[in-house]
Formats: structure tokens, C-alpha cells, sequence
């Protein structure tokens, strides 16, 4: 339990600095990584939607996709569009490194 907390904190700020230097380099962001830190961490109550049968993964899917873009219009000045491109690219990115490798880790891990 101690060590999936650890990699789900450390994947969480992955993501969101990576986040944050994306838009900072490549759209011109004016925000600072604790203004975006901030108002995503008490917006991480969306993923209470992950104990939803069914939909729920896919709902906290798209509410976290939603909330990272709100943020970043604010805390970043970006535009719409270009908020929810980069919250998606880089959530599904996140998703698909933290199934396909660190998935594995903690597999080998747990059964050495």
C-alpha cells in the first residue's frame, strides 16, 4: 500500500510539472508551478469518481481533463483549445507510461 501511494504522489507531480513546463516553454504560460499545484490538488477530489462501477475511470478520465484546463486558462493564460490539447496529450501520456512500465515495476517488485 505504502509503495502505490509513493508512485501515485510521484506520477502526480510528473504530470503536473510536466504540465507545467510545457506550457510554460512552448505556450508561453505566465503562471508558477505552485499556482497550478494548488487549486489541482484540492481539484483532485474528481477521482472520488473512480468508485463509480463502470464509468467511473472514464468520468475522472475526462472531469481531470476538464479541471487541468480550467487551471491553466487561469493560472497560465493559455487558450481553450490549446489548454485542453496539451491536459490530454499529457494526461494520456502519463496514463499509458504509468500502466505499461510502472505497472510492470511493481509487478516484479511483488513478486521477485
Amino acid at each position: 500500500m505504502g509503495i502505490a501511494f509513493a508512485v501515485a504522489t510521484f506520477t502526480a507531480f510528473i504530470h503536473l510539472g510536466t504540465f507545467h513546463l510545457f506550457s510554460k516553454w512552448f505556450f508561453a504560460g505566465e503562471g508558477h508551478f505552485l499556482s497550478l499545484l494548488r487549486p489541482l490538488l484540492l481539484a483532485s477530489m474528481v477521482y472520488l469518481l473512480l468508485f463509480v462501477p463502470f464509468l467511473g475511470p472514464i468520468a475522472a478520465g475526462l472531469a481531470w481533463t476538464a479541471v487541468v484546463m480550467m487551471v491553466a486558462q487561469e493560472v497560465h493564460g493559455m487558450q481553450p483549445l490549446s489548454a485542453f490539447l496539451l491536459s490530454a496529450g499529457i494526461g494520456i501520456t502519463v496514463r499509458f507510461l504509468n500502466t505499461y512500465f510502472l505497472g510492470d515495476l511493481l509487478h516484479q517488485i511483488r513478486h521477485p
